[in-house]
């Protein structure tokens, strides 16, 4: 993702975050999913999150 004007809002500064997921199907075991980002894991300054993924 090209960090620049229109994808700022899709931006967050790097560091740790728990990133959600509501799942909607019935069929899903867990309709909840929550995964740790790990900064590590990543070397940049910002890290680009889909609006359906925004930390909480």
């Amino acid at each position: 993702m090209a960090f620049n004007e229109a994808t700022t809002n899709l931006a967050v500064s790097h560091g740790t975050y728990i990133l959600t997921k509501r799942f909607t199907s019935k069929e899903e075991k867990r309709r909840l999913v929550a995964v740790i980002y790990d900064p590590a894991a990543v070397d940049a300054e910002y890290v680009g999150l889909s609006a359906s993924l925004l930390p909480t």
